[in-house]
């Protein structure tokens, strides 16, 4: 959205704003972090959540003779945006984290389990939130829903992961694939803020 916004200011002859904090400025920072020994810090982190769990969570195979075909599937509902925003306001988690851990459950009833683990993106640090850089981090999610556990519950736990993940993100996903046998097999998308509407200049 930022190319876009600017290249629509620029039609309309305003001003752009230099960036005041680049993606040569975050590798400089995360360059400084190592040495300081955050990557040894992450590390003890994922392994509170990761050590020693079963790192499978999709169905096994189970069918024999012809191989089925892969295909698309879409499923459209009709959700209302202030209903949805209610909701989170109830729950005291951010449109993201909610349908982060449906899509959670939902992972973990496709695939008869307790739990469910998949990865997804994210980043924590507001200096970048004008930057126009390749700096998207993939990030493990662990959800595990019991039966017993309300939904609040689980989703202020998935919160709580999930901000300690963004924070400790110095531990690479293909470090971490590499220790505890993860994948990205199975990713999950938050977009809803997204626009394939862009108008440019007066158009």
């Amino acid at each position: 959205d930022i190319i876009f916004e600017d290249i629509d200011r620029a039609y309309l002859g305003e001003k752009l704003e230099k960036e005041s904090y680049t993606g040569f400025d975050a590798a400089l920072d995360e360059e400084q972090q190592m040495k300081e020994g955050k990557y040894k810090k992450a590390e003890k982190y994922y392994d509170s959540i990761f050590e020693g769990i079963e790192t499978e969570s999709l169905p096994m195979p189970d069918l024999n003779g012809k191989a089925p075909e892969k295909g698309y599937l879409e499923k459209t509902m009709g959700l209302k945006e202030e209903a949805i925003l209610s909701y989170c306001e109830k729950l005291g988690v951010t449109p993201n984290i909610l349908f982060t851990g449906l899509f959670g459950i939902l992972m973990a009833k496709y695939s008869n389990a307790e739990y469910s683990l998949f990865s997804t993106n994210g980043r924590n640090d507001s200096r970048l939130e004008n930057t126009v850089c390749m700096l998207v981090k993939t990030l493990p999610v662990y959800c595990k829903f019991d039966p017993k556990t309300t939904v609040q519950a689980y989703m202020a736990e998935l919160s709580e992961q999930m901000l300690s993940s963004m924070a400790n993100d110095i531990f690479p996903f293909s470090d971490i694939c590499a220790k505890y046998g993860l994948n990205s097999d199975l990713t999950f998308a938050y977009q809803a803020e997204l626009s394939d509407d862009y108008p440019i200049g007066d158009t």
